[in-house]
């Protein structure tokens, strides 16, 4: 289990939070905004770093490489998906005070996840049936059954 926090950096437990270990080594600082589990590769975790961008750590944090020098401006929650269709391993849903946005995980082609229209506060999706995302807004909760496919009725 990971937890981040600005001034805290990237922590990991492994007995269930009697212990902690910092995973920051590599990392330009500790003001993590956000930290995400990859859904299939426990190893794999994806961090947003405040004005330095998102990283990637393929060794449950023991290292981090810069994946993209920008972050979603507004970045409420990170999450990682196995919905097919990546040229990778599955995707990423940033809820942000623009709405929901997603990208490939090699951190390619961002796009709005939907036409909210909305402030995203939240996004998860039915680890079952990975093309059903839900978002959390401003406006109320939005179901989408293709993936966040931008021609989706949400």
């Amino acid at each position: 289990m990971y937890v981040a926090g600005p001034s805290s950096g990237v922590l990991r437990t492994e007995d269930g939070g009697k212990n902690w270990v910092e995973r920051n080594e590599g990392l330009p600082s500790r003001d993590v905004i956000e930290v995400a589990a990859h859904t299939t590769q426990p190893e794999t975790l994806y961090v947003v770093v405040k004005e330095h961008g998102f990283y990637r750590s393929q060794d449950a944090g023991k290292s981090w490489r810069l994946m993209e020098r920008k972050s979603k401006e507004g970045l409420r929650q990170l999450i990682h998906s196995d919905l097919p269709g990546s040229m990778q391993t599955g995707w990423l849903f940033a809820a942000t005070t623009k709405g929901v946005r997603r990208a490939m995980d090699c951190f390619c082609l961002w796009q709005d996840a939907g036409k909210l229209g909305a402030q995203g506060y939240g996004v998860t999706y039915d680890p079952r049936e990975p093309k059903h995302i839900y978002a959390a807004t401003e406006k109320g909760l939005f179901p989408s059954t293709a993936g966040g496919e931008n021609g989706d009725q949400e």
